[in-house]
């Protein structure tokens, strides 16, 4: 009952039916592809990857993206970004937002609040120690590359400094629907 698409989207303003989602090999799942689906029962969307909440600007009182395609196609919900986003923070963030979400029972809409406050308020240390106990072995969770980059950064920051309290790594995502 769940969508997750970690990847790359892109949002296009001037058609907002072909804001994209970018798949293996070049492949396109776009807002007009989604609006022909019916997905009946689901329950969330995750989209961790850059612009996939921009709505289109022409028509300024309908929103028309990838999360409202979404939900018309049968998800109850949909997160999404608003911009750009960081690779090391989104991932911070979404997993601290499936820990409340699945682990904790919270739904969608407070777990989402509480990834948010918590990647912006806890210490370099603090997230390390989370990431620490609850995944034991980053490296073997993560594929190749991602897992390196991610590890060293939480390992070369100052454990009581706040790297993630700008908006930009934690504002971005929203939820659409329910």
């Amino acid at each position: 009952d769940v969508f997750h698409f970690s990847g790359h989207g892109s949002a296009n303003r001037g058609n907002p039916l072909e804001s994209t989602l970018w798949c293996a090999g070049d492949e396109r799942l776009t807002v007009r592809d989604l609006l022909a689906q019916r997905l009946p029962d689901k329950r969330l969307a995750v989209l961790s990857a850059c612009e996939t909440g921009i709505p289109g600007a022409e028509l300024p009182d309908e929103s028309v993206n990838l999360p409202a395609a979404l939900v018309q196609a049968g998800f109850a919900g949909a997160v999404a970004s608003l911009w750009s986003v960081y690779d090391s923070s989104t991932a911070m963030l979404v997993v601290r937002f499936y820990h409340h979400w699945r682990a904790e029972g919270l739904e969608p809409r407070y777990a989402l609040r509480l990834a948010q406050r918590w990647l912006r308020d806890t210490t370099n240390g603090e997230k390390a120690d989370f990431f620490g106990q609850f995944v034991p072995d980053l490296r073997q969770k993560m594929a190749g590359e991602a897992s390196a980059e991610f590890a060293n950064e939480l390992d070369d920051l100052d454990p009581d400094g706040r790297a993630f309290a700008h908006p930009v790594h934690w504002a971005a995502f929203t939820l659409t629907g329910a």
